[in-house]
């Protein structure tokens, strides 16, 4: 038994039976886990077919999510504004399935799309608290920095170029580039959350992402990156070190990263004139925008666009829309992108409200949160400016992000409701099954 498979089954037998012990909220975070690692794409020469890894572990947390739906009333769970406009973007999409040119494109991405949204639910009614939502953050960094490793590892061992060849993961080289390249901020913060010798893990993760992102030769990944960078700066507890420590490694490491081949492919950015890629790119958006004119409310379909172009004046038969936007407005009409693009700025503001939040504490678990707030932002915010050039509508990374950033905002509430005790009590610990207050500093955690 390979390692990879020896740890596959150890993670689904704690994900299962292990949940009747420990929680359903385990279930959950081996879920996610599997989520963000994909290891029947990663790990498939290591792996038997036909396995739903994911599957035997989404059942317990589905299970232990329908018993605690009845507890949404409490403090610092339920539903928060991000949970509604997801719940109208997939109610959308349903919509927009029923009225598709070809149902039969469109359900499989339907209930892809509809997976992705029941987990979200699932997982936003078995994280309790600050704790058990950081974890899930530790982990999706953990994860995508060791996968940044491996891509490292093979290139530099074995000189393959596995991520521009044959993508990643299941996605092609943008998508996998623009996931690492959200990565970046997911482990800087990191590093800056946690005290301990693990948080320099974090920090050596980054260079080897950057060149990951290199080695994609996807220039919307990298561009990504470059206009992220001065918002993770700003945001960062040590800003002028961060800024100090980027302009070094832009002038000294990252010409030592780029080759011949990746100057050439960057470069051409100037020269999108004559670059066939951008010309393709500019052919299915002009597409996109012409089946809006003819399908404006319901759209084509979901994934319609892509079997569609051909008749809207690209010279192929099937081109997958290279932008999130303009493959939403294609597919789901104008009515889909607007609640996309709500919940894109419902998402920013709530993050906002818990930064508010989470500074004004002082203890260990808000530090934590804060930066996991400041780390989920930075990475959306890489997503943004990728998505207008790659179609990432099933970026099942995009969603947990969204799920953390409603799970930090409704626990950061919390503190709003707790009342602090008199000075003049002694201090108390009293233990419920959802949280811990202590006196001073308010802290609540599992």
């Amino acid at each position: 038994m390979s390692k990879q498979l020896l740890f596959m089954v150890a993670m689904t037998l704690f994900g299962t039976g292990g949940a009747l012990f420990y929680g359903f909220y385990w279930s959950a975070f081996v879920y996610f886990l599997f989520a963000v690692l994909r290891p029947q794409f990663f790990w498939s020469w290591s792996l038997p077919d036909g396995i739903g890894w994911s599957f035997y572990v989404s059942m317990p947390a589905i299970f232990g999510a329908l018993l605690k739906f009845g507890e949404t009333n409490k403090p610092g769970q339920g539903w928060s504004r991000i949970h509604f406009v997801i719940f109208c973007f997939f109610s959308w999409m349903i919509v927009s399935y029923i009225k598709a040119v070809n149902q039969n494109v469109a359900y499989p991405w339907l209930i892809v799309n509809l997976k992705i949204a029941l987990m979200l639910f699932v997982g936003s009614l078995l994280i309790r608290t600050p704790k058990q939502a950081w974890l899930i953050y530790l982990m999706t960094a953990t994860t995508l920095g060791y996968i940044g490793y491996e891509v490292n590892f093979y290139y530099f061992v074995d000189g393959r170029m596995n991520l521009r060849d044959r993508g990643l993961c299941g996605y092609d080289n943008n998508g996998a580039g623009l996931m690492l390249a959200m990565t970046i901020p997911l482990c800087l913060y990191v590093w800056e959350a946690l005290q301990s010798r693990w948080r320099w893990l974090f920090a050596a993760f980054v260079p080897l992402l950057i060149h990951t992102v290199l080695l994609s030769f996807s220039r919307g990944a990298m561009v990504a990156v470059v206009c992220t960078t001065p918002l993770i700066v700003w945001r960062s507890r040590y800003r002028f070190q961060m800024a100090a420590a980027t302009v070094l490694f832009a002038v000294a490491c990252i010409p030592a990263m780029t080759g011949p081949e990746v100057r050439k492919r960057f470069f051409s950015i100037e020269t999108n004139e004559v670059d066939q890629s951008a010309q393709s790119r500019f052919g299915t958006w002009a597409a996109a925008y012409r089946m809006s004119l003819d399908y404006p409310i319901f759209g084509v379909g979901v994934r319609n666009s892509s079997y569609m172009v051909g008749q809207y004046g690209h010279g192929n038969d099937y081109q997958t829309i290279h932008s999130q936007y303009l493959q939403l407005l294609a597919d789901d009409g104008y009515p889909g992108l607007l609640i996309y693009l709500a919940l894109l700025a419902v998402t920013f503001i709530s993050l906002a409200r818990s930064r508010g939040r989470y500074r004004r504490r002082t203890d260990d678990e808000a530090r934590r949160a804060l930066s996991a707030v400041n780390g989920i932002e930075c990475s959306l915010f890489a997503f943004c400016f990728g998505a207008v050039f790659l179609s990432l509508e099933t970026f099942e990374l995009t969603y947990i992000l969204f799920m953390l950033a409603a799970r930090f905002e409704m626990l950061s509430e919390v503190i709003e409701v707790v009342p602090l005790p008199s000075r003049t009590e002694p201090s108390n610990l009293i233990h419920t099954e959802d949280q811990m207050v202590q006196s001073e500093p308010v802290v609540v955690s599992q």
